[in-house]
């Protein structure tokens, strides 16, 4: 197994003070990943202990920013060694983020009938719906890794038994490609 430093560094750099004040989720998700990496692959105690040490100290070093989302205390496993034996380890989650197709589809629905009726404004709404057609978008082409990797629940998908869920996820899919179609018939 390679030693990850490349993806500590990556973490570290791509994780910078003013990134993770704006996305706090993605920063503490992406360390849950790099936590359970390390968990998974402790093959070299002497070779990967520093990787670690590193990736430990830029995550305490931005502790206080997590505090408003988890109770997790990362110093109880600020070294190689309690993490490896730490009794708490089952505490640290990922953070799910809802998302609904639904109120992205009414509020879209909404701004539509906004620029009939507010002509003043049509440009600004606009960029809105594009913005959030944008996103829907990403969601619907992403929705399986948003699930296994982002960490992102959908409101539509939550009563799907696991063993349809591929198969629902194609007409899922179409259906929201008809949508995204008509927004962006809607657009011109």
């Amino acid at each position: 197994m390679e030693k990850p430093t490349e993806i500590i560094h990556q973490f570290i750099e791509h994780y910078t003070t003013q990134h993770i004040q704006e996305d706090v989720i993605s920063f503490y998700n992406d360390a849950y990943m790099i936590v359970q990496y390390f968990l998974n692959n402790n093959q070299d105690k002497t070779a990967w202990s520093e990787d670690y040490k590193h990736f430990i100290s830029h995550i305490l070093a931005h502790q206080a920013l997590l505090k408003e989302y988890t109770t997790f205390d990362f110093s109880t496993i600020d070294t190689w060694e309690k993490l490896q034996n730490s009794s708490t380890i089952e505490s640290l989650t990922p953070i799910f983020t809802p998302y609904s197709f639904g109120e992205v589809e009414v509020m879209l629905d909404h701004m539509f009938e906004e620029i009939k009726a507010v002509k003043e404004f049509q440009k600004e709404i606009k960029e809105e719906i594009r913005y959030l057609l944008e996103e829907y978008t990403f969601h619907v082409n992403h929705l399986e890794e948003n699930m296994k990797y982002n960490f992102y629940t959908y409101d539509e998908l939550e009563n799907v038994d696991s063993k349809e869920i591929n198969k629902y996820l194609e007409t899922f899919r179409e259906e929201k490609k008809k949508f995204i179609q008509r927004c962006n018939d809607r657009l011109k």
